[in-house]
Order: structure tokens, then sequence, then C-alpha cells
């Protein structure tokens, strides 16, 4: 059975602005997580969690300047960011491939 997803206009509007900023950066992202989780099953959240192949850091700095928002808070660390845009919050990483020794617990 093939369930239709249904999105405000508000969020449609936001991904439409998310997309634009990636093609002008030339990056891809993508939706992920629970929030990702939880719109398959019908729901529709406010937290909202990406990831971008390139850096997501960048990208989010060129999404915040394009819509005002507020100041993005960087976790440079992980690679990892976050902003509010009005009762959304997005949270970026970048994509990485990650290795693991034969006897690690991982």
């Amino acid at each position: 059975m093939t369930k239709s997803i249904k999105l405000s206009d508000q969020t449609r509007n936001l991904f439409k602005h998310l997309n634009q900023v990636g093609r002008e950066n030339q990056l891809k992202i993508y939706l992920v997580g629970g929030y990702l989780r939880d719109l398959l099953l019908g729901q529709e959240g406010k937290d909202i969690d990406f990831v971008v192949l390139g850096d997501a850091i960048t990208f989010a700095e060129n999404f915040r300047r394009k819509n005002l928002t507020t100041e993005l808070v960087v976790y440079p660390k992980f690679g990892t960011c976050m902003l509010q845009l009005d009762a959304y919050k997005l949270e970026f990483v970048s994509a990485r491939a990650e290795q693991y020794s034969n006897n690690s617990r991982k």
C-alpha cells in the first residue's frame, strides 16, 4: 500500500529554498533522521535533519544569509551545525566515510 505524503505549504517552501541553495552551491542535500521517519508515518514535525554531500557548514551559512535567519550554531568537532528558521530547527551534517578495524566494536 502506497501512502501519500502531505507537507504543509510552509514546509514545502522551506524544502524548495534548501534545494535552490543546494543547486546554487552545486551541492546535494538529503532529508534524513527522525523527521523523515515521522513523515512516512503521517506526522510532520519541526526538527529536521539533513546530510549535505559537501561542506554542510558552508551550505548552512549560505542558506542562513539568503533567509536572514538567526545565528548559525556550529559544532566544528563533528562537522555539524544548527539554525532556527521560524518554527523549524534545522540541523546539517557533512556526509563522510567511516572505516573501522576488524576488531572494532562499531
